[in-house]
C-alpha cells in the first residue's frame, strides 16, 4: 500500500515505549500474527505514539472517531507484522552500520540525562529493535518497487494464456466538422465552406 505503512518515528516510540508503563507479568495478548503476540501494552503504546503524532488535542472529541482511530492502528500493528514476516522470509538483513549510526545520535543526545543514565542499556535495546525492523521494511518496499521487466517470451506466454483479459468491445469512431457558416447564407457561401 501506499500510505504510511510504518507507525511511529524512533522519537516518539522513545517517548511511547521506553518510557511507559512497566509491562505486568502475564501480559493480555490482543493479536497473534503468524505466532507473533501483541500484547495491550505494544498495542497502547502504539495508540499513543500515533495519537501523539496525529492528535494535537488528545483523544477525537467523539468516542466513535476514536474507536475507528483505535482499529487503525491495530491494523497498521498487524500490516507491520506481516510485512516484517516476508521481508525475513525473503531473508533480507538489516543493516547494522546504519544502525549503529543511528543508536550512536541518541546516545550522544540522551546520554547526560539521568533517565538514560539508569535506563540507557534498556533504552537503546528497544531502539536497536525499531531501527532494524525499520530498515527491514525500507528493504522490502524496496525490493517489491525496483521489480525488473519481464522478457518478452514471458509477456507473449502470459497474453496468449490470458488473451480474453486484453479484449474490448467493437468501438465506432464518430467525427464531426463544423462549419462556420451563418445558418442564412446563401447556397455559395455554404458550398465555398464545403470546398
Amino acid at each position: 500500500t501506499t500510505h504510511s505503512l510504518f507507525l511511529p518515528t524512533a522519537a516518539l516510540l522513545l517517548a511511547a515505549t521506553v518510557w511507559a508503563q512497566p509491562a505486568v507479568d502475564e501480559p493480555l495478548i490482543v493479536a497473534t500474527i503468524n505466532g507473533t503476540d501483541i500484547s495491550q501494552t505494544e498495542f497502547e503504546q502504539a495508540v499513543y505514539s500515533v495519537g501523539r503524532g496525529s492528535m494535537y488535542h488528545g483523544k477525537p472529541t467523539e468516542e466513535a472517531q476514536y474507536l475507528e482511530f483505535r482499529r487503525n492502528v491495530m491494523e497498521q500493528l498487524v500490516e507491520r507484522r506481516l510485512l516484517l514476516d516476508e521481508a525475513k522470509r525473503r531473508g533480507l538483513q538489516p543493516d547494522n552500520s546504519k544502525i549503529a549510526e543511528s543508536l550512536a545520535v541518541y546516545e550522544r543526545r540522551y546520554a547526560s540525562t539521568e533517565r538514560w543514565k539508569r535506563e540507557g542499556d534498556q533504552m537503546l535495546a528497544s531502539l536497536r529493535d525499531r531501527f532494524e525492523d525499520d530498515d527491514l521494511l525500507a528493504k522490502l518496499e524496496q525490493e517489491v518497487r525496483e521489480v525488473d521487466d519481464p522478457p518478452i517470451s514471458v509477456l507473449r506466454e502470459f497474453y496468449a494464456q490470458n488473451s480474453q483479459s486484453f479484449t474490448e468491445p467493437k468501438q465506432d469512431r464518430v467525427s464531426v466538422i463544423l462549419l462556420g457558416q451563418q445558418p442564412s447564407a446563401g447556397a455559395a457561401a455554404w458550398q465555398a465552406a464545403r470546398d
